[in-house]
């Protein structure tokens, strides 16, 4: 939903960031944003102003930053990610079932960006509680994936009781 997206994104830019649509400080979407079993979510968007990564293929056309920097020395998360949400999926690796894995959406339980999320506050993931839980609840996902326990534990707070959790 193309239109839910851009209207969060506008939200967001106008609420939390002062009216500055600057992707050297956050970043919302790491992929397609609709309806999906399974949602994949990571502690927030790495990179300073000076050093980022942003895909080639926009979210509007459910560009997937994982599929598209698996290879990329600069981001490690991506190869990783991409091989589990493969197995998620239960699929090798074709362009048939890539196509299963670019609909899985993605993002973040905190959209500032930060070489390291440990530089991050107590304000940067309460600005970005409300737009996660809007993202989630767009997605209605059966299974919620984080990368971590940051971003899980993050996720909890963001659901409160409106979750059953299960940990393997």
């Amino acid at each position: 939903d193309i239109e839910f997206m851009r209207e969060l994104e506008r939200d967001f830019v106008q609420n939390r960031m002062g009216g500055t649509n600057d992707p050297a400080r956050y970043k919302i979407y790491y992929s397609g944003i609709g309806r999906s079993p399974a949602i994949f979510l990571g502690i927030n968007p790495a990179g300073s102003a000076e050093n980022f990564l942003n895909a080639r293929q926009p979210y509007e056309e459910w560009g997937h930053d994982f599929l598209e920097y698996e290879f990329d020395p600069n981001y490690k998360l991506a190869r990783g990610a991409v091989r589990f949400l493969r197995r998620l999926v239960d699929a090798l690796s074709t362009e048939k079932n890539d196509d299963i894995v670019r609909q899985i959406p993605v993002s973040n339980v905190c959209f500032i960006r930060s070489q390291n999320p440990k530089n991050l506050v107590e304000a940067d993931y309460v600005g970005c509680a409300p737009y996660v839980r809007r993202i989630v609840e767009k997605v209605d996902p059966i299974v919620a994936v984080t990368v971590g326990e940051v971003a899980f534990e993050r996720l909890k707070n963001i659901l409160g009781s409106n979750v059953s959790i299960q940990i393997n």
